[in-house]
């Protein structure tokens, strides 16, 4: 074992061996190949972690912030960016996990909102309104539902009545003076036909009655995004 001390310059030198170096080492070459294809750091690593916190490669920038791709050992995150801005690296995995779980929030926090121009409760594929009826009463629930270009929400139930022995056509119309509110109406005649389009008034339901209670029930399935009408008995 050969052993090299102080300031020595060699002009060529091959190694057949090991090469030990105790201290700091600065490689003046324009071109550095390595035949490994990993590269190890931390290796004299002694416990369960990276005991100084970060491991890693930085990007010397001269007067700029270095740039770095670390291994955070505080949150045990792969990270890179600015020195002072090290961002986490997201996997695929994390990120399909990440936009799912962003997606079902914002959908729940629309849902719950009682804010106009929101998402609406009913989707923007087929969907109904869920009429209910009890003897010549029909219940129309509480829901968000997009209304002559507005999202708005019915934050309480309404009953309207229903006349015996024909067939009651519930509408649902935007005020055309107050954009907030829904007007509610019963028609013995559908004047929207069905698969036509309207864009301020809709009908979500055609209830036929007997002299005390409702017989059959028709519910319109309603394509949120234009209003397109199709009856989903």
């Amino acid at each position: 074992m050969t052993t090299i001390k102080g300031s020595t310059k060699i002009n060529n030198l091959i190694v057949d061996g090991n090469l030990d170096v105790n201290g700091e080492t600065n490689i003046n070459s324009t071109s550095v190949k390595i035949k490994d294809n990993t590269i190890t750091l931390n290796s004299k690593e002694s416990s369960n972690k990276v005991s100084k916190g970060t491991a890693g490669i930085e990007f010397y920038r001269g007067s700029s912030p270095s740039y770095k791709i670390i291994y955070d050992e505080s949150d045990q995150q792969l990270k890179a960016g600015l020195s002072n801005n090290l961002k986490p690296i997201a996997s695929k995995e994390y990120v399909n996990t990440t936009i799912s779980d962003t997606k079902t929030e914002i959908i729940k926090q629309m849902n719950e909102s009682d804010f106009l121009n929101l998402a609406p409760k009913i989707n923007y594929g087929e969907d109904t309104v869920k009429v209910t009826t009890s003897g010549l009463t029909a219940t129309i629930p509480t829901m968000s539902i997009l209304l002559g270009g507005y999202f708005s929400k019915i934050t309480t139930a309404i009953k309207v009545t229903l006349k015996a022995n024909t067939t009651n056509y519930i509408y649902l119309e935007r005020d055309s003076s107050d954009r907030t509110r829904i007007n509610v109406s019963v028609s013995s005649t559908l004047t929207i036909a069905e698969g036509s389009r309207q864009f301020n008034r809709i009908c979500v339901a055609a209830i036929t009655t007997n002299g005390s209670s409702a017989t059959n029930t028709k519910i319109y399935r309603i394509n949120t995004g234009y209003n397109d009408y199709l009856f989903n008995t």
